[in-house]
Order: structure tokens, then C-alpha cells, then sequence
């Protein structure tokens, strides 16, 4: 199967290389001297919504990081570098949003209950 992108748009580019998962929104990180690009991704995949990375230049290609588990936190500390989000819509952000909140409450429902599990004392 052939998929099609535009070399200059990396909004296809990434859509292309998450095949056939689907791209929900992405955010450019940095820029490598050499001319790659690295991207934060949002990808939904048939397991859930997933937060991973990807590097644009020569050689496109999926980096180390995929996480389940981000929360509102994730996506703000982007935007408060200055970078800017772009989402395919604005159903798909809401997706993305609801899903970091559901997240951060069942870390702290894990807190809360970590914090009351009594720990056996060390002798």
C-alpha cells in the first residue's frame, strides 16, 4: 500500500509515518541543526489515546517515548514555551482533553490510595 503525503506539510508527513493509527495533533519541539525536526504527537490508536514523539528530516521516523498516561499538565507545558498545538479539529482537542483529565484523576485516585496502605515496617 502506497500512502500519500506533502513533503512540506508535516501534519501529512506525520499522519503518514502513524499509519494506520490516527493523528490527532501535533506540536513542534525543536529544531536540530542538521535539519531534523522533532514533533510531540497525539495519535489514537485502537488501544487508546497515545502521546508519543517522532523526528522529521531525511529520515522520518518514531522515537522512544509513547505514554498512556498524560494529563492536562502534558499539553500546557508546551504552550507555556510559546509552542503552538495543531489539532485536525476541535473534536479531536476535546478527545485529547478529556482523556488527559481522566487520566489525572486516576492518578490521584492511585495517590489517595497509596497514601492509605499501611507499609510494613522495616526491621
Amino acid at each position: 500500500m502506497f500512502i500519500f503525503f506533502f513533503e512540506n506539510d508535516p501534519g501529512s508527513r506525520l499522519a503518514a509515518l502513524f499509519y494506520p493509527s490516527f493523528l490527532l495533533g501535533y506540536c513542534q519541539n525543536w529544531t536540530w541543526s542538521w535539519g531534523t525536526v522533532d514533533y510531540t504527537v497525539f495519535v489514537e490508536r485502537p488501544d487508546g489515546i497515545c502521546l508519543q514523539t517522532a523526528e522529521l528530516g531525511e529520515q522520518d521516523c518514531i522515537t522512544y517515548i509513547k505514554r498512556k498516561d498524560f494529563e492536562p499538565a502534558s499539553i500546557s507545558q508546551y504552550e507555556e514555551k510559546g509552542r503552538t498545538w495543531v489539532w485536525t479539529d476541535e473534536a479531536e482537542r476535546e478527545k485529547v482533553m478529556n482523556a488527559a483529565e481522566l487520566n489525572r484523576e486516576r492518578t490521584r485516585e492511585k495517590l489517595q490510595y497509596m497514601a492509605y496502605v499501611p507499609h510494613k515496617k522495616k526491621r
